[in-house]
């Protein structure tokens, strides 16, 4: 009798046993989550201005949700659409496998000749897969010299209580009222509304000063900025900093404030005496008003 409950009690712990392995997700969908084929057939060599067609052959289970790309250059540096531009990721999405077809042009007059790397990653399920291709672009534009620095700011209208109208180039950071009072001395340029004319400007923090804009009052400092517009210059046609420094002609910066509209270029002299080219990439109109300025130096 007293086997027979022995064994009893091993039995049950054997089945208790087996129910608990049955809940802790051992048979889980989700474990076999897999990307089981990533091939891709690269393209070597591309033309600034041609489209080149990268395939990669994908099996996924489950079935694909999604396709990201990134661009970097030899100096590991991103590269945006407005260089490089890739389409067709989506295609593959919802499918378990298929040809994927990626799009890629290096853009026409704003592509560097050199050497880029495309990592692709596969999101299915809870697995993520990444594989890199690298190719080189030729007929693009010449970017020997030293690669100028890229940055962006974005500035507020003098009624935008968000983002300051005090701009710092040198940093670049748009200061609030109050900020923008404490570091007077390294404001090199403000951007407003004018009520007058009904436009957006962008002037020297004297010349902001100078038309009573609130934002501005009681400075210790107004720099007379120097800059000015460049109407017959791309932005991303200027790449070096030898370039930026053979453009900069302060005979032409006479005026103290400008009007400006999206996709308008400026170059300035900052406080610190750096040379800046700078883009107005948005811009949305009004006293509370933003623009989002693209700033390289």
């Amino acid at each position: 009798m007293k086997n027979a409950l022995t064994k009893l009690v091993v039995l049950s712990l054997s089945t208790l046993t087996a129910v608990s392995f049955l809940g802790c997700g051992l048979t889980d969908p989700e474990d076999s989550d897999v990307v089981s084929k990533m091939t891709i057939t690269p393209v070597d060599t591309m033309t600034a201005g041609v489209r080149s067609v990268i395939t990669v052959e994908l099996e996924a289970d489950p079935e694909i949700d999604s396709v990201a790309v990134l661009l970097t250059n030899s100096a590991g540096e991103t590269i945006d659409s407005d260089k490089i531009e890739v389409s067709g990721i989506d295609a593959l999405n919802g499918q378990k496998k298929g040809t994927l077809e990626l799009n890629v042009t290096p853009q026409q007059g704003t592509v560097c000749n050199g050497n880029y790397a495309l990592e692709i990653a596969v999101y299915a399920g809870t697995v993520e897969q990444q594989k890199e291709t690298a190719f080189t672009v030729v007929d693009g534009k010449d970017c020997t010299g030293t690669p100028l620095i890229e940055d962006s700011v974005q500035a507020g209208a003098n009624g935008n209580g968000t983002f300051g109208s005090s701009i710092d180039l040198d940093e670049p950071i748009a200061y609030l009222m109050n900020d923008a009072k404490d570091n007077a001395q390294d404001v090199d340029l403000v951007y407003a509304y004018s009520n007058v004319n009904a436009v957006e400007k962008i002037g020297s923090p004297y010349w902001g000063d100078q038309s009573g804009y609130s934002f501005a009052d009681g400075w210790s400092h107004y720099n007379h900025t120097k800059f000015y517009k460049l109407s017959d210059v791309s932005y991303h046609d200027i790449t070096t900093e030898e370039a930026l420094t053979e453009l900069w002609d302060e005979t032409k910066a006479t005026e103290q404030s400008y009007e400006c509209d999206k996709g308008d270029v400026f170059i300035a002299k900052t406080n610190l005496e750096a040379i800046v080219l700078i883009l107005i990439k948005e811009q949305t109109d009004g006293e509370t008003g933003t623009i989002m300025m693209k700033v390289a130096k």
